[in-house]
Formats: structure tokens, C-alpha cells, sequence
């Protein structure tokens, strides 16, 4: 009787390996994929999904009067010898941008021996951005080369204005504390930068326009000495000018 139950649970688990086995060929050989594939690093060593991209024509020079937001995507597949395509659409009860007067949708493209590739959504800068936030939800749509892939990355969203906002990646835990927009307008004009990507704890050298943490404590300690300098000449710059009571902005 042992010898019935031992030999019965061989062939349960030899059935299900090569059920397991058929399986993965047959996701194997599946329709390649792609989906969006935007992250931010959180305190340096955790990578987390980045649900909302931010674009403000406040932070670019007042001539400029349409750009491309380029959304990074990434291959769930195979990769082709040829130049592939990816078709986007946008999620219409959760848009409040006017397709034609806020942005235009254009393909994507993964190149031939590639992994990874950008999708190019064109904003215009409109008069209304002035006083209004316009938000752009995007989806991946299949084509001719590819399904959407993981689920949860088949979605995101673009975020546009003409007014100082809050950027995704603001680096409030490296010695910038709470955002608001008179203090960004004092590191834009300190500084120069307006985003602040933070490198991984994996990363041996410098690359540019992506800071360590010890760069940006290194910023929030050059902004403190700038503001100090400015205020004893100009006075103080609140957090917002509105508030009741005052609180001056700080870096430390």
C-alpha cells in the first residue's frame, strides 16, 4: 500500500512539472508585451512605481510654446530585429486635458535589439494653464507588435501646467523639508535645477543630471547659507504668502 501512495505521488508531481513546463512555453510564445516603465528611487534604495509624471512651462523659458514628455516604457518579450511601434490612448473620464488644445498622442518606439523604449506625448502651453492643472491619463493600447503588459503599469498619468508645481521626485527627506512653490522658486533660482532624480545605492560613479544623497544635503546646505544671505538684505520669503500665521521656508 506505501509503495501504491509513493508511486501515485511521483506521477502527481511529474504531471505537474511538465504541466508547469507546457505553461511556460505557451507564455513563452505568447504576444510580446510592453508596458510603462517609470520609477523613482525612495531614500536611494528602494525603487517605487511612478503613478504620476509632473510637467510645469513655468520652470521652461517663456518662449516655449509646446514640448514632448517623454514616458519610458519597457519590453515584456522577445526583442525583434526590427523597430517596433507602441500605440497609446488616454482614459478619457479621467483626463481633464483637451486632446488638440493640451497634447497630442504620438506612437512609441522600442528600437530593434532593445529592451526599452519612450513614448513621446507632445503638451502646448495654453493661457488657461496659467491658473488651472490639466492631468493627461494614458493607457497602453494594442497594436500589430504588442499587448499591454503587467497590469498595474498599463496606466499613468501627466500632469501639466503653467504654474509652479511640486515636482514627483522632490527631495523632501535630503534636507529640503515641506515643498511649496515660493521656496522652489528659490532653488530654481539658487541652483538652476528643477528635478531632482536621486541615484541608487547601487550606482559607482556620477551621472549626470542624477544626484547622491550626499549632492542633495549638499544643495539643501548651499540653499540655507543663500537664503540667510538674502535675508538680510531682502527679508524674509514665506512658505506662502496667504498663511496666517507666517512660516519662513528652511533648508536643513
Amino acid at each position: 500500500m506505501k509503495k501504491i501512495f509513493l508511486l501515485t505521488g511521483i506521477f502527481a508531481v511529474m504531471a505537474l512539472t511538465q504541466s508547469c513546463s507546457k505553461n511556460e512555453v505557451m507564455d513563452y510564445s505568447g504576444a510580446d508585451m510592453v508596458h510603462f516603465y517609470e520609477r523613482y528611487m525612495y531614500l536611494g534604495y528602494d525603487e517605487r512605481r511612478t503613478e504620476e509624471l509632473v510637467y510645469s512651462f513655468a520652470v521652461k523659458p517663456s518662449s516655449l510654446a509646446e514640448d514632448n514628455v517623454n514616458v519610458k516604457v519597457r519590453l515584456q518579450g522577445r526583442v525583434s530585429n526590427v523597430d517596433r511601434a507602441i500605440k497609446v490612448g488616454y482614459v478619457a473620464d479621467s483626463t481633464t486635458a483637451v486632446e488638440g488644445t493640451h497634447f497630442r498622442l504620438n506612437d512609441g518606439l522600442i528600437k530593434a535589439g532593445e529592451y526599452e523604449g519612450t513614448v513621446p506625448v507632445t503638451v502646448y502651453r495654453t493661457t488657461d494653464m496659467k491658473q488651472q492643472t490639466f492631468r493627461i491619463k494614458l493607457r497602453i493600447e494594442k497594436n500589430e507588435s504588442f499587448d499591454a503588459g503587467v497590469v498595474e503599469d498599463s496606466y499613468i498619468a501627466i500632469v501639466v501646467s503653467d504654474i509652479l508645481t511640486r515636482p514627483t521626485n522632490w527631495p523632501q527627506w535630503y534636507g529640503f523639508g515641506t515643498y511649496s512653490a515660493n521656496k522652489y522658486k528659490f532653488v530654481i533660482d539658487v541652483l538652476g535645477i528643477t528635478d531632482f532624480p536621486v541615484a541608487n545605492r547601487y550606482q559607482t560613479e556620477p551621472i549626470e543630471g542624477i544626484y547622491t544623497a550626499a549632492q542633495l544635503f549638499g544643495f539643501a546646505y548651499q540653499l540655507q547659507k543663500a537664503y540667510e544671505a538674502y535675508r538680510a538684505i531682502h527679508g524674509p520669503i514665506y512658505m506662502d504668502d496667504n498663511a496666517d500665521p507666517k512660516v519662513e521656508i528652511s533648508f536643513n
